[in-house]
């Protein structure tokens, strides 16, 4: 145990109140399909989000090859 859960889970929390704030909905659907930069510079805005995080959410989540 690293002993981060705690800031994960926060940060975790904070994007998805944020997603449905401004999307009304707790979802990356949106960005599906959106170009690679346009990803990055999504998911880039929030703390806690590199680019190791951003690649394996376009792999997994999105489906789309990770640049």
């Amino acid at each position: 145990m690293g002993g981060l859960a705690d800031i994960k889970a926060t940060r975790i929390q904070a994007i998805l109140h944020t997603l449905a704030a401004e999307r009304g909905e707790m979802s990356l659907e949106h960005l599906r399909a959106a170009a690679p930069e346009a990803v990055h510079s999504e998911l880039g805005r929030f703390k806690g989000v590199g680019k190791k995080t951003i690649a394996c959410v376009q792999l997994f989540a999105l489906e789309v090859r990770a640049c």
